[in-house]
């Protein structure tokens, strides 16, 4: 079996390997999970497909990484089978339609089965399966994050992003999950280092004095 599978975050998914019952495996991140897709790799049973970009593995799924079966969880769906995937809407959605398009097998696992959605983030015509979890479970997005936890040091860092990093190329907004990510990739923990309004600099410093004495 090949997986194809943004985060390996779980080590459930990588028992499948170590099973015997997948074998390749297409991935972006694996994280904690890291040393352990060494050893498989070491083993002789994993074989690695590529490690992509989210975006790049995002658009292969369309393209030449078309999936045949896929698995994915959500909040809540509806007696039509309409879903409403919470939190991870992000990446949701184009995984499922890229099976969905290319008469593949849509399964879907949700927290709860009710009589109306808050809203229908994928249609229940995509979808092929839907099974209610036997337990609650927890679903996190990979970039986005709730928006009434933003709080002024989190756009004051982005203010500083869009400046520092992307004025040059006319970008004017980002998603908020992007900003500290960006931060980390390009170095600029040293908030000096980016070019800011002088007034603004005391108060982002002092905002980040008072998180992390909170933390």
């Amino acid at each position: 079996m090949h997986l194809i599978i943004s985060s390996i975050s779980r080590p459930e998914q990588l028992t499948l390997f170590e099973l015997g019952i997948a074998k390749k495996i297409d991935f972006s991140y694996a994280g904690p999970e890291s040393l352990r897709v060494a050893q498989l790799l070491e083993d002789g049973k994993l074989d690695i497909g590529a490690i992509h970009t989210y975006v790049g593995l995002y658009a292969r799924l369309l393209v030449d990484l078309v999936p045949n079966v896929v698995l994915v969880c959500a909040e809540q769906a509806d007696a039509e089978g309409n879903i409403y995937t919470g939190p991870n809407t992000e990446d949701t959605p184009v995984i499922v339609e890229a099976a969905a398009f290319h008469d593949g097998i849509v399964e879907v696992q949700v927290n709860q089965i009710v009589d109306k959605l808050p809203r229908i983030d994928i249609p229940a015509s995509w979808i092929d399966v839907v099974v209610k979890a036997d337990r609650p479970f927890a679903i996190e997005p990979l970039f986005t994050r709730d928006p009434r936890h933003i709080e002024e040091l989190q756009i004051l860092i982005g203010m500083m992003v869009i400046r520092g990093i992307y004025e040059r190329h006319q970008v004017h907004s980002l998603p908020p999950g992007h900003v500290l990510s960006d931060l980390a990739n390009e170095n600029l923990s040293d908030v000096q280092s980016i070019p800011v309004e002088p007034a603004v600099l005391p108060r982002v410093l002092r905002l980040a004095q008072e998180e992390e004495a909170n933390t």
